[in-house]
């Protein structure tokens, strides 16, 4: 059993109780935009694997449902779930898999063994508690790291005493930022 990981780790549930079903917390999306990655080995492929994200309480959290083939997303808000997206074809529950869920303010997206699974936009709960259905698999590498836009205005390769030598400036060359998966929508990818 690997414990859940964030920031505020002491005060987060070791497990949730949810219609019968007890989930194991793996971690806290304490922050609007994050990276959440682990190892999951599973003894059954064709059982689902279901994942809560963003959970607040018991009636208020997003539902991610994985099964050989198919994918879906529910919300939880106050009570009542909606089904936010249902896709079928690429999903393919291996007895190992890399799971990546990424948060990017109004984005979810789910990743499993280097392969998009889940793509969805949706900004309800844009923080809370992740847990993993128990009996959907062992994880392990579990690591947590929050994520934010690059401000370019910040100078991080200087010390506190070298920020007096000035501005940087480019020397050479003809410099471009590209990223095939760029989430966000203030960055300039056409300089």
């Amino acid at each position: 059993h690997v414990g859940p990981v964030g920031a505020g780790e002491n005060n987060i549930p070791k497990s949730l109780s949810l219609g019968g079903s007890r989930f194991a917390v793996v971690g806290e999306g304490e922050d609007r935009q994050y990276d959440l990655r682990f190892d999951l080995s599973r003894q059954n492929t064709s059982s689902p694997v279901e994942i809560l994200a963003g959970y607040q309480n018991k009636d208020n959290f997003y539902r991610l449902v994985l099964t050989n083939g198919s994918a879906e997303m529910f919300r939880r808000l106050s009570g009542k779930e909606t089904r936010l997206l249902a896709g079928t074809g690429g999903t393919q529950l291996a007895s190992a898999l890399h799971v990546i869920l990424r948060r990017r303010h109004s984005m979810f997206y789910l990743d499993l063994n280097g392969k998009s699974a889940l793509e969805a936009m949706d900004s309800t709960f844009t923080t809370g508690s992740i847990a993993l259905r128990e009996g959907s698999g062992t994880v392990s590498n579990l690591r947590y790291q929050p994520v934010d836009d690059i401000n370019f205005s910040d100078d991080f390769m200087r010390t506190d005493q070298e920020q007096q030598l000035g501005v940087w400036k480019m020397v050479t060359g003809s410099w471009r930022f590209h990223s095939g998966r760029e989430t966000n929508p203030n960055a300039d990818l056409r300089r």
